[in-house]
C-alpha cells in the first residue's frame, strides 16, 4: 500500500484495526491517490491477514467509499437489541445476512451520489440511542459531537472516544516514526 493509503486508512481506521471498534469509513479521492486500485487490493489481503474485511461499498467517479470491517463483530452487533428490527424498519431485508445488509447499504450509498444514508452509524458501531436521536433531527437535543453526535449516555461515549482517539494517535506515531 502506498504511504497515502496507509496514511487514510490508520487516521480513519486504527479502532477497527486494532479490535476496538466493529468498523470504519473512510472515502478516497481517486485523481488525488493515483494508485488507489493497486492499494485496495493490497488492503484486502492486508485486512484478511488480520482478520479484517476491505469492502468497497460505493464507487462514484472520483471517489470511493470504503468499509474496514471486523466480520464476525459487525455480524454479531447488527443483531443487538433491535438493530435488526430497526433496520428491517427502514426497508432493509429481513433474514439477510451480514453480506447482504451490507449489499443493501452500499446501493443506498450508491443511490444518493456517494452520500451516507443515517443508519450508516449502526455499521460502524454508534450506539442505535445515537442513530436514532439524529434521524429524528433533534439536534437540540444532542449532548456533544465527537467521532459522533452523542444523545445518550454521554460519559460512556466520551471513554470510548478517548480510547479511539488514542489507537489513531499510536498508528500515527507510528507513520511518523517510520516516515523519519
Amino acid at each position: 500500500m502506498s504511504h497515502q493509503f496507509e496514511q487514510l486508512l490508520y487516521v480513519h481506521c486504527a479502532p477497527t484495526i486494532d479490535g476496538i471498534k466493529c468498523a470504519s469509513l473512510f472515502t478516497c479521492r481517486k485523481g488525488a491517490l493515483p494508485t488507489w486500485a493497486a492499494d485496495l487490493a493490497a488492503c484486502g489481503t492486508w485486512a484478511a491477514e488480520r482478520g479484517l474485511a476491505c469492502r468497497v461499498l460505493c464507487q462514484c467517479p472520483e471517489r470511493l467509499v470504503v468499509l474496514l470491517y471486523r466480520p464476525r463483530l459487525l455480524e454479531r452487533l447488527v443483531e443487538v437489541r433491535g438493530r435488526r428490527a430497526f433496520l428491517n424498519q427502514l426497508g432493509y431485508p429481513p433474514g439477510a445476512d451480514l453480506e447482504g445488509l451490507l449489499e443493501e447499504l452500499g446501493r443506498r450509498i450508491g443511490a444518493g451520489g456517494c452520500a451516507f444514508p443515517h443508519e450508516i452509524g449502526l455499521f460502524l458501531g454508534y450506539p442505535l440511542a445515537d442513530v436514532r436521536g439524529f434521524m429524528d433531527g433533534g439536534e437540540a437535543q444532542c449532548l456533544f459531537t465527537g467521532f459522533w453526535k452523542v444523545y445518550a449516555n454521554a460519559d460512556r461515549a466520551r471513554r470510548r472516544f478517548a480510547r479511539y482517539r488514542a489507537s489513531r494517535q499510536r498508528y500515527l506515531d507510528g507513520l511518523r516514526t517510520m516516515g523519519a
